[in-house]
Formats: structure tokens, sequence, C-alpha cells
């Protein structure tokens, strides 16, 4: 698209220019495809698809005020780091006061981010496109560069110093590495940098602007966050399999046929499927459709529970019950669960008869764990030999409450989960229909290993596992006049 399609030919070069500066100045997307040129030289033209003309239209709101928090989800190699370099320059040329935080996840991105800008507001033509905006040859270094009025941008990273410097706008581009999302820890500890630190540091709390611009990595992210607590959100997949519509700019909008491809000369159809066979479809879908619970990349197979009516049979219709427990021994808000699955052993088949799921110190976890058992009169008890599985046995030892067994866990989450969706798929476990501890299992299943909690994930690889080697002991009942032991065969095509 050429600069002259906005306006009227002009009649002489020199008209051209002055136009074609103005537009630029005027509007991020003139500005963006200059910057490219200087940021990679010797390359084709930049062509202003247009999902570059609505992630520019986006920004724009930002800086005539009509958006103050935006999320723009865009897959990797999109010019995600060229347009968020271009932006910093545009707004610091108009408004050369201006102090903007540039907040990545690593130093090196940082000072990319930095030098790429120093690069670009250096440059002879930006001198002349944007002469009030100009750096102080004093205030330049790795990690700040500021104008001769006092503006400028400064970069940060996540949980680095922030203390006494404030922004009129906060810049977020990628604020954790994919490998990184996996990590409970690191997602609690991006969203209190956010909630604590970066919020704080707005210099106008109404009139402030932060902006993500960054692919999506999982359900639980800092995009979902901003775009929960209520952000403009512009989601732009590599693929659609839905029309949608676009707001472009200059009163226009783009409707996307259903399977458009975002760059069809470097990422068609074909090379997308590649990628995706080669990442996996769960990374895929979020990475590059910004689908982040997509169905069809879980690596639960929720939808192949078979099911039953809750109530259909009474305990004692079940030959066993076991209960396997994953334990936590804290009551605050962001510690993780205990959790209590229960399970009733019916013609060869595993029936979840309940899910308890509580924050408990250590004594309520103990005195919660024999009642859940006396409450469904449970013939085992599995429980995590981690945390508090050991201080648990040593208590009931001695006390002779119970004896529940130890289960050390083995490999890693999501290995030890992966080993038992077999069991699932064949039909052998089976949920109810409707429960009201259903949605929640439900959803950290599909979520897993991406989730912000999977202590009932752990527990049912526990279970799982444990129960595929005592297979003829849940089959296995006594004669209740002689005592002895007879083998339950199981009655697949019964109708329950």
């Amino acid at each position: 698209m050429r600069m002259s399609e906005f306006g009227p030919s002009p009649a002489s070069p020199e008209s051209r220019l002055l136009q074609e500066a103005a537009l630029m100045r005027g509007f991020l997307v003139m500005f963006l495809p200059w910057v490219f040129r200087i940021l990679h030289p010797g390359t084709k033209p930049l062509i202003l698809r247009w999902y570059l003309l609505a992630m520019c239209q986006a920004l724009q709101k930002t800086a005539i005020g009509q958006t103050r928090r935006l999320v723009i989800n865009v897959p990797p190699r999109h010019l995600k780091s060229v347009t968020a370099v271009a932006y910093t320059a545009w707004m610091l040329g108009r408004s050369p006061r201006l102090k903007i935080m540039f907040v990545t996840y690593g130093i090196k991105l940082s000072r990319e981010h930095l030098a790429n800008l120093q690069r670009v507001m250096e440059h002879p033509f930006y001198r002349l496109l944007f002469p009030n905006s100009e750096l102080d040859p004093g205030g330049i270094s790795q990690q700040v560069l500021s104008t001769t009025v006092g503006g400028g941008c400064r970069g940060v990273t996540v949980n680095g110093a922030t203390t006494g410097f404030g922004a009129d706008v906060i810049l977020i581009d990628d604020a954790m590495k994919a490998d990184d999302y996996a990590s409970e820890a690191r997602r609690e500890e991006l969203e209190r940098f956010f909630a604590t630190t970066l919020l704080s540091r707005l210099n106008d709390k109404r009139r402030g602007v932060i902006v993500s611009l960054q692919q999506r990595l999982g359900a639980y992210d800092l995009p979902a966050r901003m775009i929960e607590a209520g952000a403009d959100h512009l989601s732009l997949p590599s693929y659609d399999d839905n029309e949608a519509v676009y707001d472009v700019g200059f009163g226009r909008i783009y409707r996307r046929p259903v399977g458009e491809v975002l760059r069809p000369d470097d990422e068609p159809r074909a090379v997308l499927d590649r990628i995706r066979r080669e990442m996996g479809p769960r990374p895929f879908a979020v990475q590059y459709l910004q689908e982040p619970e997509a169905a069809d990349g879980s690596i639960i197979p929720t939808d192949k529970f078979a099911r039953f009516d809750s109530g259909q049979h009474p305990r004692r219709a079940y030959h066993k019950v076991v209960q396997s427990w994953d334990t936590a021994t804290s009551e605050e808000l962001t510690a993780d669960y205990s959790v209590c699955l229960t399970f009733g052993n019916l013609n060869g088949q595993w029936y979840m008869l309940d899910c308890f799921r509580d924050r408990l110190s250590y004594t309520k976890l103990r005195d919660r764990v024999i009642a859940q058992k006396e409450l469904w009169g449970a013939d085992k008890v599995l429980i995590e030999k981690a945390n508090a599985g050991d201080h648990l046995w040593d208590d009931f030892l001695r006390s002779g409450a119970l004896r529940p067994i130890l289960i050390p866990p083995r490999a890693d989450k999501v290995t030890r989960m992966v080993g038992q969706t077999a069991l699932i798929e064949d039909g052998d476990v089976l949920l109810p229909h409707e429960a009201p501890w259903l949605p929640a299992f439900l959803s950290e299943l599909r979520s897993f290993p991406n989730g912000r909690h999977d202590d009932q994930v752990d527990a049912l690889s526990q279970f799982l596992e444990w129960s595929k080697s005592h297979d003829r002991w849940a089959r296995t009942e006594r004669d209740p006049k002689t005592g002895r032991k007879f083998h339950v065969q199981r009655r697949p095509n019964s109708s329950f």
C-alpha cells in the first residue's frame, strides 16, 4: 500500500514529501515501513498487510486517548518487536516529554529494544521528521534513553528495579519466555510484579497507558489477566476457522475470510501445518492460533471419559472404594490445594464419586483424611510420599487411626499423567454427568500442564497408576457367610 493511497496525489515531489512526512507524524502505520527499512537495510520493502494495519490502528488509539489498556496477541515472527520500536519512537517523536517503560523477560531483549530505538531516533530523517525530539547525549545508557526535555524510554526486566521511576506508557513485550510458562512459580511471580510493581509506576493512574504486545502462552498468562480486567483485545491468529472483522484505520474494516493466513508468502497453510506437526497441537494452538485452552491440544482426553448418573449406585454396590490424596499444608490464598479423589470399583470400572479440594493447615488436613475415609468407607487411602505425606504416615502409625499407602512420585507430572490416558480412552474411568466439583475438575484437566493448579491432576494420575497393578484386588470380595474370597467378573455389556 502506497502512502499516496491515503490522500490525493501531490502535484510535485516537494509537496509529496511534505504530505508523507505529515502522514508519518500523524499515523503510526505510515511510520512503520520507514522504521522497518532502517532496522532491516537491504531487505525488500515492508508490505503493509492488513494485520499490520490492525495492530497500528489499535496502538494509534492509545496515542489519542481512546484506549488505556491494550492487549495485542500475534504469532511469533510477525514484526512484533519492530512494531514495538516504531511505536516507542513515534510516541516520543510526537511527545518528547513522554516517559515510556519497556518491560520484557530478559536484559538482552531490553537492550536490543533500546539499541534499535536509539538507531531510529538518531537517524537524520527522524530528526527532520520530529525536530523537537532529540536524545540527550548524557542520558544514554544500556537501560535508558532520555530526551533533552526529560522524556525517554527505560528498559526494565521482570522483577528488575523500578523504584523511583514513573511512566506515562508501559509497553510489555514478551514478559515471559514460552518455556517458563509451565512453571506456576514463574507465572505467579510475573503476576505479582504486574499487580504490585508495574501498576504503581504509572504517573497518571487515570490516563496512563499499558500495552501488552506478545504471543499467548496459556490460559493464565499476563494477557489473560489484562483481558479479564477489561483491556481492549486484538487477537491475530495465523488462521481462523471463523470469519472475523478488524478495524484497520481510516474508517475502514477488513473482513477476514475463513482460513486466510496472515503471511501467505512466508507462512502458507502448508508451512503452518508442518509447524503444527513439529510443535504439537497444543503449543501451536496457543502460540499461533491464540487459543490458550484449545481442546485438541489437551494432554488429557477429557472428552473420552465415560459418564454415569450421580447417585445411580449406593456405596454398597461398589466392590472397593479407594481414595487418592495430593497434599499441601497451607491456608494461604496463593497456596496449593489439598485434594482427595474418591473412586468406587464396579465390574472392573472405576467410578469417580467425589472430589474434595481445599487449602488446609496440617492439623486440619490430618483430620480431613480421617473424615473422608469414614465418610466413604474407603478400603484404601493413597497419599503421595511428598510434602505432608511422610508426616501423615507417622501420625497415623502412632495413633492407629488408619494405615495409608504412601506412593512415591515417579518421573515428572506430565509423564506420569500421559502414561495413564489409555485408561480414560478405554472407558475404564467414569465421571458423573453432574456434580458440584465437576466443572473445576475438568477445567484443571483441560489446562494441564499450563494451568494455575495441578493438584487434582496429580491425585488422578497417582490413583490411575496404582489401579493398573491392583485390578485383581479391586474385583475381589469376601463371601459374607464363609469369609472366603471370590473374584468378581467384569460384565462390560452390563446396563447400569
